[in-house]
């Protein structure tokens, strides 16, 4: 049996995984990921969202998906403001990308030397320089 769609987008957030999944929908990678793919987005997650207009830490609170345009809802984890997004999925140039927070962390953590003497080594070989 073909999916069902309306308008040339899928009609539920299952059929536009599974389409994205078959290679259709690449323009919409927006959610980045260092390891591996993550198939479900929990609330609370924080999510480095970067537009043309800056970038922000902020938490997921809702994932929604209705009529073509993937909804999000976010919070200012700072001011408790919250910030809904809507995503057209046919719109092929994406508005922004979203990193999870944990490979943020994860890069940064891995960037750090082993230990701070190699600070210090580092320091003092600048310094001789």
């Amino acid at each position: 049996m073909e999916k069902e769609t309306n308008n040339n987008y899928p009609a539920t957030i299952e059929d536009l995984i599974d389409e994205m999944q078959s290679g259709q929908y690449k323009h919409l990678q927006i959610f980045l990921y260092r390891d591996e793919p993550k198939n479900r987005f929990d609330n609370g997650d924080r999510y480095l969202v970067i537009n043309n207009w800056g970038f922000g830490l902020y938490k997921l609170i809702n994932l929604d998906y209705k009529d073509g345009k993937i909804q999000l809802e976010f919070t200012n984890p700072e001011t408790g403001n919250p910030a809904t997004v809507n995503l057209d999925v046919i719109k092929v140039k994406p508005d922004m990308f979203i990193i999870d927070g944990k490979d943020i962390v994860d890069l940064a953590s891995d960037d750090r030397p082993d230990s701070d003497d190699e600070l210090l080594e580092l320091d003092s070989d600048l310094s001789n320089g």
